[in-house]
């Protein structure tokens, strides 16, 4: 996880503050009753970081936001 430590995270926040304004929605999903959630196909072909739970949790977040 250390090569993940120095990733910018500010172009998954501008994606998340787009889909609130757009959509009134946030892109994680919450677990309310009312929302939809939907699911998220992410194929990585390549890498320069070991693949696991935790490390593909960060590579979305920073694409997608919190």
């Amino acid at each position: 996880m250390d090569s993940l430590i120095n990733w910018d995270f500010s172009y998954g926040e501008r994606v998340s503050s787009q889909v609130r304004r757009c959509f009134n929605s946030s892109v994680g999903f919450g677990g309310n009753p009312s929302s939809r959630e939907f699911f998220l196909v992410v194929s990585f072909k390549t890498f320069a970081f070991p693949l696991d739970v935790d490390s593909v949790s960060v590579a979305l977040q920073s694409c997608l936001g919190v």
